[in-house]
């Protein structure tokens, strides 16, 4: 989740907005003292004359600067108000137009929510600040990093409410484009869908690279959002680094491109020089890997046509075909099916410090899956997958450490067909094993205790010698023997 665009997105109503509503709610008493009284004359919209008859009645001309309500002045009721002459009175009266209320909201914060591009010019002449990211020597700082108010930059106001006009003449009058808050830099705070406050910030010199509090920079913010395939277009074209990793997991912006399943952005990525393949470390998977888990054969494919390895391995789960394997995905079938016509490897060895860690990828898919489907284990087979009913200390494809997970009731018929094309059986382990059932040790028994005939041993040899990959049902189909044979050494019968 973008927490940092949901929390910059909410805010509360201010001070000036919650006072003006209580007051047309409650009306006008005149039993207040003047300053209170000459605030809510002011929301009642009265005349300038009015306003400046009140002011010398009461003698109120020293204490226009002074609190009304959290912080607030008569400037910010004059401001919400847009009474442009009553602003102009309090000013040539001495006004302060810096002056915040208990937020750290000016004027100008509050014009730059409104849209007051009008009121802030007259403001600026009079000597109010639109930047608020420079501290001077008379300024108390706020936040961390600091700034010297503790409210959001005018700039973010315009932003936040859709003023694109407001922001740009900020912009254009020096507001800080890369000004610095808790949660990140001003376009960390954008939503990658506010295409026209993105475009501004970036055409006054925004860093399409800065990072946000958890790390992330707003190219991969972007590609998280299906819908931002213009936000992903626009920041590459600003100079987002394409491979740029998050701080915290390492993934790039294809991870999550990926993840979300646009192939569209993936495209526009790679295009643009985005890596499909990585060294692999213990927790720092390849998009490929995101591919697989998300089911998405279209995007798989694309990864492998731009280069990604089908047969990078990880210390942790294994090959792409592993996971593929061992984990819950839509549509499995399609996604094992694609990546063995693409090269993977059905025996794939996964090894640490010289000794395998995992399975090979048959191995893991029965140890994993409550109820292996026949047609992925023939898929295995056809591309070249060996079974060997051993222990894996004794050979690496061992997988009889893994037999009694098929349940025979359920899956008779996988337990048969792998029975069927084991090559070799160590049958003192069968008879200590703890783990088989009597039934699956029969079973075992049966194929175990009689030699080969001469045909299943010309087809292990066969198979042996063919190896694996696509190109074993080619080589097997021109062989030239019949096609029953065929579909004997390919377990398609």
């Amino acid at each position: 989740m973008d927490f940092s665009a949901l929390i910059a997105s909410y805010r509360p109503p201010s001070a000036v907005e919650e006072d003006i509503l209580e007051c047309l709610h409650r009306g006008q008493s005149h039993f207040k003292q003047p300053l209170r009284q000459l605030a809510d004359h002011i929301i009642h919209r009265q005349s300038v004359e009015f306003i400046k008859e009140f002011i010398e009645e009461e003698d109120l001309f020293g204490c226009l600067n002074e609190p009304i309500h959290k912080g607030l002045r008569l400037l910010h009721y004059a401001v919400y108000q847009d009474e442009m002459g009553i602003m102009l009175l309090l000013l040539d009266s001495d006004a302060d137009p810096n002056v915040m209320d208990d937020l750290g909201f000016t004027p100008v914060h509050i014009c730059a929510e409104k849209g007051y591009i009008h009121l802030i010019e007259i403001l600026m002449s009079y000597g109010a600040r639109i930047c608020f990211t420079e501290i001077y020597p008379n300024d108390q700082s706020f936040g961390d990093p600091p700034r010297a108010t503790a409210a959001d930059e005018p700039l973010r106001m315009a932003i936040r409410h859709c003023e694109h006009e407001t922001a740009r003449f900020l912009l254009e009058h020096g507001a800080n484009c890369n000004a610095m808050y808790y949660l990140g830099q001003e376009i960390n705070l954008v939503n990658p869908l506010d295409l026209a406050s993105m475009e501004l910030l970036l055409l006054y010199g925004a860093d399409a690279n800065a990072r946000d509090l958890q790390g992330l920079t707003p190219l991969m913010k972007a590609c998280r959002i299906s819908q931002a395939v213009e936000a992903v277009h626009l920041l590459i074209s600003y100079g987002a680094d394409v491979n740029a990793k998050a701080l915290e997991d390492e993934k790039t912006s294809l991870h999550y491109a990926v993840l979300t399943g646009n192939l569209e952005i993936v495209q526009i990525l790679v295009f643009n020089g985005a890596k499909v393949s990585f060294p692999l470390e213990r927790t720092r998977p390849p998009p490929l890997y995101y591919a697989v888990l998300r089911g998405n054969v279209e995007i798989l494919d694309f990864l492998l046509d731009s280069g990604a390895d089908v047969n990078a391995v990880s210390t942790v789960v294994g090959s792409a075909l592993h996971l593929a394997l061992t984990e819950r995905i839509a549509n499995q079938v399609e996604i094992v099916e694609t990546l063995l016509r693409r090269g993977a490897n059905p025996n794939a060895i996964t090894q640490s410090d010289g000794r395998p860690c995992l399975k090979p990828p048959i191995g893991e898919y029965l140890q994993c899956c409550e109820h292996p489907r026949l047609e992925i284990i023939k898929l295995l087979l056809k591309h070249g997958a060996r079974i060997v009913f051993d222990i894996q200390k004794n050979h690496d494809f061992g997988i009889l450490k893994v037999i009694h997970r098929i349940h025979l009731g359920l899956n008779p018929e996988v337990m048969t067909l792998l029975v069927e094309a084991s090559e070799t059986f160590n049958i003192p382990f069968i008879e200590q094993s703890r783990h088989l059932s009597e039934y699956h040790k029969e079973i075992l028994y049966k194929k175990a205790l009689q030699p080969f005939s001469l045909l299943q041993a010309a087809r292990i040899q066969l198979r042996r010698t063919l190896g694996w990959g696509p190109s074993v049902p080619e080589t097997v189909r021109t062989l030239g023997i019949p096609r029953c044979l065929e579909r004997y050494v390919l377990f398609e019968e």
